[in-house]
């Protein structure tokens, strides 16, 4: 990545199971980037990336991801 350092992702679906007017509503798909030194980002992205994502696509939802680290 841009910043020098190696990261891995990880897709995971949202956990809440939160009710909107009766019905359930769709749960958001999560990309968790990590790297070697424990800095983590999170950023949504379509179900679609999770199967079929370029390295371009990991790179863009990497640079808008939220960090969810202090930085350091």
């Amino acid at each position: 990545m841009p910043d020098g350092a190696l990261w891995t992702v990880e897709f995971q679906h949202e956990r809440a199971q939160l009710m909107r007017r009766g019905s359930e509503r769709e749960r958001r798909l999560f990309a968790f980037f990590r790297d070697d030194l424990g800095h983590l980002r999170r950023a949504v992205v379509v179900e679609e990336l999770k199967s079929a994502a370029t390295d371009a696509d990991l790179r863009l939802a990497w640079e808008s991801a939220e960090r969810l680290d202090a930085v350091r």
